[in-house]
């Protein structure tokens, strides 16, 4: 009886087995034995048929599921996933729509959601969206802007940030001094995202900044005491509660406003420094 070639991956057996089934596999898409025999010779791996047949029940042990499927084309394949089909295409179409993801950021993301499924389904899923009238950010770093104030947030601190603007030429265009402030929580606005913070400027009421529109963002080092920022972390203080609540109806209306300020040009300083 012939042994099995050792091999330098043959340790990894176990794990490219899965990332066959994982990749080649789905509800119309099966593989056969010698299909997977094939498929891991391609990555230097040698495999029994009887030995394989143990590696998908340890598979099944660890809480892969996998069904083997009988009939014409019968073979193995994974049963049901972390997402289904459908929820991959409507988090795919969310983002495609997303107004304060840049293209390039949104079809990044999607590349990552169709890579959570088999090739053939990422197909669907990676699928172009069109959505008219809409008009992308184009900041590309908002995933970090977003991270980077969690973490402040998180950790009581101050941060300074750059702050645009667009002119019609659809060039940046800088205010004149670095924001610092204090954020509290960020709200979700015509979808925007907006951080509501105690602009240093203002340190008696709330300023919001649109975060599709701020840059280089850095974290203070100096730890904060703040009454209403320990209430809104904690989540269990009404008064913060409504005190947010009644800031984000007046950003509601503020924002109305400011699209249609044309029509109001004595508001536009106001709301500039309010909307920021």
């Amino acid at each position: 009886m012939s042994e099995t070639v050792k091999t330098p991956n043959q340790k990894l057996k176990l794990l490219y087995l899965y990332k066959i089934l994982f990749e080649k596999t789905d509800a119309t898409h099966c593989i056969s034995m010698p299909d997977i025999i094939s498929e891991l010779e391609q990555y230097g791996i040698s495999a029994a048929r009887k030995a394989l047949y143990d590696d998908i029940e340890a598979l099944r042990t660890f809480g892969v599921d996998i069904v083997y499927t009988k009939g014409t084309y019968s073979g193995y394949r994974i049963g049901s996933r972390l997402f289904e089909l459908s929820e991959l295409k409507l988090l795919a179409d969310g983002i495609s729509s997303s107004r304060f993801l840049t293209e390039h950021k949104s079809n990044e993301i999607i590349k990552k959601l169709a890579a959570l499924t088999s090739v053939y389904s990422g197909k669907e899923v990676g699928r172009q969206l069109y959505v008219t009238n809409r008009l992308k950010s184009g900041n590309d770093k908002i995933c970090n802007n977003v991270d980077k104030i969690n973490q402040a947030i998180r950790d009581k601190r101050k941060i300074g940030f750059k702050y645009f603007d667009y002119d019609l030429n659809k060039k940046k265009k800088y205010r004149d001094r670095l924001r610092i402030c204090t954020p509290y929580t960020m709200v979700w606005c015509n979808e925007l995202y907006y951080l509501v913070a105690k602009y240093d400027k203002y340190p008696d009421t709330l300023t919001n900044f649109r975060v599709d529109r701020m840059e280089n963002e850095y974290i203070k080092g100096t730890v904060l005491n703040d009454v209403f920022l320990d209430a809104v972390r904690s989540n269990n203080t009404a008064a913060a509660e409504e005190c947010l609540r009644k800031h984000c109806e007046i950003m509601k209306r503020c924002h109305t406003i400011k699209m249609d300020r044309t029509h109001f040009p004595s508001a536009r300083a106001i709301l500039d420094d309010r909307l920021e």
